[in-house]
């Protein structure tokens, strides 16, 4: 009840704001409109050129502010993602194309004050269209960043919060900004320190005038620079103050706690998403099991997983890049920890890196979405009685194929080779047992064969036959053919020892070759 009823009461304060804001839009259109239609002269200066390209910065700041400020209070979700994302950009490029139009307008003033003679021609008709262009190419340009990151949401109290973007982003943008103020900030304070020299010596001189007109846009441009100057120390204290402040609730939340916060007992809303049929849904919005056999699981419903799983993983973003950090907390143990370290931390920490950004991780399935398979089956199909399940089909492409004599029935088993990009093993997925059906939801076991690539023969084939293997004496004893089997006796010995031991070894080994 206390955040329906704090909403309630920023969307009533609101109303003033908003009717405020639309009111300026429109006053700042009129004057804009006035000063494109006039006749008069001394309106139709580059300054108040500069002026009027300027003007459509500051309205796109009002309009693109206004719809991020009311879409946050009305909590709107995540199909607002691509209006926000260009509200956000068109407030940057506003940003920027104003504190380049105000450096166009303290450079005027300054070759009008101190180069009266050569103003008109510094501030031609084509000097004037190239210093526009460039003012809105620059505009547009710095801040296409914006576009490579998807804007967050997060659910919180049931409802839609925005959550904070990446840190890349942030200090991007803070650097472009702190650029171009730095840069406006340093032309201000030379170029008005010579145009209030320059104006002392005409106020005091007999033999130099400026009319009232020159001085009114003289006195304009310095106070637009004061203004501008505050506005930006502002923005510095408060992005200091928000530092500082979450970095101790970093320091805080790490102390007290080494687990991410609870979820809340209310799921999101559902969010569509394409598919290629409309299939059930296999995990909830939770992350939770449904009904859903896995033998009717299909190829098909894997855009509606992983839908379902990415929003969980939003919830905590908010929380993990302010309180926790996972990837800190995981390097401070590591540093007092005496133990080796393990083989997949380089892996772990690029995943937990990019955890906050989903469409990063997305882009891994949607990598495999854009292979071409061959989907032709044959040697499956003609060996159904070979098969443990009829569910798991293996392609032509990538079968296992077995080198053995006899039939070509006999050279096939139901197992596929599967290539991973950067991984030297060859990785063969094989047929559930039955047993195991049941369990595949919950996960699934792996049998890694290390070794080289090409296999060593540790005993020879043939009967009575024998080798060494390092220091090692193998010795063939016996070898039968049972179908298609094929049965081998051997003994291992140290060497030396071949003709101390009896016939009647226990170091007698038999070996069944199957697969």
């Amino acid at each position: 009840m206390p955040t329906n009823s704090s909403s309630n009461m920023s969307n009533l304060l609101s109303v003033p704001q908003s009717t405020f804001e639309v009111y300026c839009i429109f006053l700042y259109l009129f004057i804009l409109y006035t000063l494109i239609r006039t006749k008069i002269v001394h309106l139709k200066k580059p300054f108040f050129k500069i002026f009027i390209s300027t003007g459509f910065m500051d309205i796109l700041s009002l309009i693109s502010n206004m719809y991020m400020r009311l879409s946050q209070q009305f909590r709107l979700g995540p199909e607002q993602r691509k209006e926000y994302m260009w509200a956000n950009y068109l407030s940057g490029v506003a940003l920027t194309g104003h504190i380049l139009g105000n450096i166009l307008l303290q450079c005027n003033r300054f070759t009008s004050v101190v180069y009266p003679s050569k103003h008109l021609d510094y501030w031609s008709s084509r000097s004037l269209f190239l210093a526009i262009f460039l003012q809105y190419f620059i505009a547009i340009t710095t801040k296409l960043f914006y576009f490579n990151y998807p804007i967050p949401y997060i659910w919180i109290d049931n409802q839609w919060t925005l959550g904070s973007l990446p840190t890349e982003i942030d200090i991007i943008a803070k650097l472009i900004n702190i650029t171009i103020s730095t840069i406006y900030a340093v032309i201000g304070i030379v170029f008005n320190f010579f145009i209030i020299r320059r104006l002392s010596k005409i106020t005091h001189g007999n033999n130099l005038s400026v009319n009232t007109h020159e001085k009114g846009l003289v006195f304009y441009s310095i106070t637009l620079f004061i203004v501008a100057m505050l506005m930006s120390t502002q923005q510095i204290i408060r992005i200091d103050t928000n530092s500082k402040e979450l970095n101790k609730k970093s320091r805080n939340a790490t102390k007290k706690s080494k687990e991410p916060p609870a979820l809340s007992s209310a799921s999101p809303p559902p969010i569509e998403t394409k598919s290629k049929s409309n299939v059930p849904k296999v995990l909830s919005a939770k992350g939770g099991r449904s009904n859903v056999s896995p033998e009717k699981t299909t190829m098909t419903e894997v855009s509606t997983i992983r839908a379902n799983v990415v929003p969980p993983m939003c919830i905590f973003e908010k929380e993990i890049t302010q309180e926790y950090d996972p990837v800190e907390d995981f390097a401070q143990n590591q540093a007092n920890s005496k133990k080796i370290k393990w083989v997949g931390d380089d892996v772990a920490r690029q995943f937990v890196e990019n955890l906050p950004n989903e469409q990063t991780i997305s882009q891994e399935y949607y990598f495999l979405e854009s292979f071409e398979i061959k989907k032709s089956c044959d040697a499956f199909q003609n060996n159904m009685e070979r098969n443990r399940s009829n569910k798991h089909i293996v392609l032509d492409e990538n079968r296992v194929i077995l080198d053995r004599p006899g039939s070509e029935n006999l050279n096939y088993i139901n197992a596929s080779r599967i290539n991973v990009p950067g991984f030297c093993q060859q990785i063969i997925c094989g047929a559930t047992s039955e047993i195991r059906k049941r369990k595949f939801c919950g996960g699934f076991l792996v049998h890694e064969l290390t070794g080289p690539q090409v296999p060593t023969k540790l005993f020879k084939d043939g009967a009575q036959e024998y080798q060494y293997v390092g220091k090692m004496f193998i010795h063939t004893r016996k070898s039968e053919t049972l179908h298609d089997l094929k049965i081998n006796t051997i003994e291992v010995l140290p060497e030396g020892m071949s003709d101390a031991v009896s016939d009647l070894s226990s170091s007698s080994i038999t070996i069944v070759e199957t697969w």
